[in-house]
C-alpha cells in the first residue's frame, strides 16, 4: 500500500517509461487490454498517463492499480450534486451517478486535491470554492475496474464538503478545464439528487 504522511498518499513514480513496457507487464500478468478504449472503459494510454503523472501505481503479484480518490459534497437544501455522466474524447458517453471526485496527486493533501478537481471539472474559481473544516474521512475500498476491465483496483477514498458558489438550480454540463492525453474526459454533466442514497455509498 502507498506510504502516509499526516493525509498525504505517497507514492513512487512508476518507471514504465514506455507505454510498450506497461501493455508488456500487463500481458505477463494476464490482464487483456483488447476491450480496453471500448464502452465506458479508458483506453491503455489514459492508464499509461495516469501513472506518469503519479495519479496511480500498479502492484503486481496480484496485479493491481492503487489510486487515491478526493470525493467532494456539495448540498443544495436535501439535494448533493452528482456527476450524472462523461463525453470522452472520441465522442463515447458513460454513465456515472457519482459525487465529484478527482485522483490525488503525489504528495497532495485532499483538500487541494478537491479545490483543483472543482475547478478543473466545474470550471469554478478557487475564490467562490471554500472546504468545510473538520468534514473530511477516509475509507478504502477494492474491487475490478470500470475504466479499466480486468485489472483489479484499490481505492483510497477521502470525502470532504464544500461550499461552492454560482452552480445552476437545474442540470447542466461543463467542459473538462485540463483535457489532453492523460485526461480522456472532456465533458462532465450534473444533476442535483436525494442526499441519502448517494452519502451512504462507499464506492
Amino acid at each position: 500500500m502507498p506510504g502516509r504522511a499526516g493525509n498525504r498518499i505517497i507514492r513512487p513514480m512508476t518507471d514504465f517509461t514506455r507505454i510498450e513496457l506497461l501493455e508488456a507487464w500487463l500481458e505477463r500478468r494476464q490482464v487483456s487490454v483488447a476491450e480496453w478504449g471500448r464502452g465506458s472503459s479508458k483506453s491503455l494510454a489514459a492508464l499509461w498517463a495516469e501513472l506518469l503523472s503519479g495519479e496511480s501505481r500498479l502492484e503486481g503479484d496480484p496485479p493491481r492499480r492503487i489510486v487515491s480518490v478526493v470525493q467532494m459534497i456539495i448540498r443544495r437544501g436535501e439535494l448533493v450534486l452528482v456527476e450524472a455522466g462523461q463525453e470522452l474524447e472520441d465522442g463515447r458517453q458513460r454513465g456515472r451517478w457519482q459525487l465529484p471526485s478527482e485522483k490525488m496527486h503525489p504528495e497532495e493533501e485532499p483538500e487541494q486535491a478537491a479545490l483543483r478537481g472543482l475547478q478543473e471539472e466545474l470550471g469554478v474559481a478557487a475564490e467562490d470554492v471554500s472546504i468545510v473544516a473538520g468534514s473530511l474521512e477516509s475509507w478504502q475500498w477494492e474491487r475490478d475496474s470500470i475504466s479499466y476491465p480486468g485489472l483489479r483496483t484499490c481505492y483510497c477514498f477521502f470525502r470532504v464538503e464544500a461550499m461552492v458558489a454560482g452552480l445552476p438550480q437545474g442540470p447542466f454540463s461543463t467542459l473538462e478545464v485540463a483535457p489532453g492525453p492523460g485526461e480522456p474526459v472532456q465533458r462532465h454533466f450534473w444533476e442535483w439528487v436525494p442526499a441519502g442514497p448517494i452519502l451512504t455509498r462507499r464506492s
